[in-house]
C-alpha cells in the first residue's frame, strides 16, 4: 500500500464512519462523510479520500462473502 493511501486510510478512522461494520455502510453514510470532508478540504482531496475509501469497502466486502464474517474499517 502506497504512502498517500495509507495516510488517507488512517485519517479516515476519525470519523464516525470508521467505527460502522462496512456491511452497514450505506450511501447516507457517504454523503455525510462528504459533506463533513468538505469543510476545510477542496473538492479535489475529498474526491481522493472517498476514492480510497471506495476502494477497501470493495475489498473488505469481498472478503465478506469469501469468509462469512463482519469486516471493520480499522
Amino acid at each position: 500500500m502506497g504512502r498517500t493511501k495509507a495516510q488517507v486510510l488512517r485519517a479516515l478512522k476519525g470519523y464516525d464512519i470508521a467505527d460502522l461494520p462496512c456491511e452497514e455502510i450505506t450511501s447516507a453514510h457517504i454523503i455525510a462523510l462528504a459533506r463533513e470532508l468538505s469543510i476545510g478540504k477542496k473538492p479535489q482531496t475529498v474526491a481522493n479520500y472517498l476514492s480510497h475509501l471506495s476502494l477497501r469497502l470493495r475489498a473488505l466486502r469481498g472478503a465478506i462473502r469469501l469468509t462469512g464474517r463482519q469486516c471493520r474499517m480499522a
